[in-house]
């Protein structure tokens, strides 16, 4: 989610900012500071990678130990973690 919200920045603060679309009290209430979109966009090459690691454990009912602990082992190992 963040890595949509990040590529449609200026779309989204053109909106917020439009009078027309948007009240000035939920623009107050959904507009984000610089360093919100900073830290999202810090935020997702660890967030990716999760991303994918959770798909693969949600694929199966119960992910066995042999599938979890290399794949956890190589996110720590690259040094997300």
């Amino acid at each position: 989610m963040f890595n949509c919200l990040v590529q449609l920045r200026w779309p989204v603060v053109a909106v917020l900012s439009d009078r027309n679309v948007t009240k000035l009290s939920d623009t107050k209430a959904f507009d984000l500071k610089d360093e919100h979109w900073t830290m999202m966009t810090d935020l997702l090459p660890v967030l990716q990678p999760l991303q994918v690691l959770m798909s693969l454990y949600s694929a199966a009912d119960q992910p066995s130990a042999s599938v979890v602990y290399p794949t956890l082992w190589s996110f720590v190992k690259v040094g997300y973690a």
